[in-house]
């Protein structure tokens, strides 16, 4: 396949860099922003004049002093007794922003700018929505291309995207009423060419679908599918099908999520046998908040996923990413990201690695 020209890979970049790859949906998370670490998205739960109570986005429920607090941002209705509010008849705001400095509470929404003392502070519930009107899923979406260019001895052109979609029922809720769906798709295309060897062309696709149910304290139950296809390593279809339990964990800058699913594993190799094992996929994920800038967080990521075989001695995988993330503004986002799978037991080359560099354009309400 005949190489592109440098007029059409600069037409190519041009494209990529102005076209917006990145869309999530609007989602009306409370905030908190504490004094010191970043913001934390969830749910509102109550407050009095000790301290606030928040449900995370991860699952988990924060129990945070006034005096640790600088703001809140709700998107509910909330009703608020207080020892120095006449009479008995509760302050209703509507999607309040509220702001703490010492023991000064302040109070605003759309009709109403109300300062009050923390120690006053008798009760603060949101009011539950009505039984007709149940919360909607919140969605985010976001799909994002890549592309690089390498001259030298070598000459070598990737092409890719990926695509992310997620859905969560009911984030306010503690039990099974929560539910995550998630859709993962990747796609890339490499081709390498040197002086005196015949091209190659690498392609390699990668597809996950999951859904997890809420237990309690941040645990979840989760069911997953997966296939993936990589002709670097002689993969036509590698598929995996389990589910298990897993755990989120949200520190001051960092987020930690582990699991543990028993799956099964099917394989089938260009011109080699195909076969099929029980297994058991261990994964993590961390993700730690580094600086913060005018267009957002700095943040560096990685995963990586385990997979033993029960039945085929010594078969065995392990796939790891790690990406940094580093916002230019709050609509454009540079980000790069390098990718490592190694199978033992591929019957020809065992390990693929690749490295992408981006730019991220985010056209999110909510990144305004």
């Amino acid at each position: 396949m005949a190489r592109l020209t440098r007029a059409q890979i600069g037409f190519l970049t041009i494209l990529f860099v102005l076209l917006p790859v990145s869309a999530a949906a609007a989602v009306d998370l409370d905030e908190l922003q504490p004094r010191s670490g970043h913001t934390f998205y969830g749910t509102f739960q109550h407050a009095d004049k000790d301290d606030i109570s928040f449900l995370t986005d991860a699952g988990v429920t924060l129990t945070i002093p006034w005096n640790k607090v600088q703001a809140l941002e709700l998107h509910e209705r909330v009703l608020v007794k207080s020892a120095q509010l006449p009479g008995a008849t509760p302050l209703d705001l509507h999607s309040p922003h509220i702001t703490a400095k010492n023991d000064q509470i302040q109070l605003t929404d759309r009709s109403t700018s109300q300062p009050l003392r923390a120690q006053d502070i008798v009760s603060m519930t949101p009011v539950a929505p009505e039984a007709a009107r149940p919360a909607p899923a919140a969605w985010t979406a976001t799909a994002t291309p890549a592309f690089s260019l390498t001259e030298g001895s070598q000459i070598i052109q990737t092409f890719g995207a990926q695509i992310v979609v997620k859905r969560i029922q009911n984030p306010g809720e503690l039990d099974w009423k929560r539910q995550q769906t998630s859709l993962t798709l990747d796609a890339t295309n490499t081709l390498l060419e040197q002086t005196g060897s015949p091209s190659i062309r690498i392609h390699e696709y990668d597809g996950q679908v999951s859904h997890s149910v809420s237990l309690a304290d941040g645990w979840y139950a989760v069911v997953l599918a997966s296939g993936y296809h990589n002709s670097a390593q002689n993969v036509y279809l590698q598929q995996f099908y389990g589910g298990g339990i897993g755990k989120g964990v949200s520190l001051k800058n960092d987020t930690f999520e582990f699991a543990a699913e028993p799956v099964y594993v099917g394989q089938h190799f260009y011109g080699a046998a195909s076969d099929g094992f029980p297994g058991m996929r261990l994964s993590e994920e961390n993700g730690v908040l580094l600086k913060k800038t005018e267009g957002g967080y700095i943040v560096w990521s990685e995963s990586i996923a385990y997979i033993p075989a029960f039945t085929i001695s010594g078969a065995w995988q392990i796939r790891g990413v790690t990406a940094l993330s580093i916002p230019i503004n709050k609509k454009l986002t540079f980000k790069t990201s390098y990718f490592d799978d190694y199978m033992e037991n591929a019957p020809v080359r065992k390990n693929y690695s690749a490295t992408t560099v981006g730019l991220t354009i985010s056209v999110s309400p909510s990144s305004k």
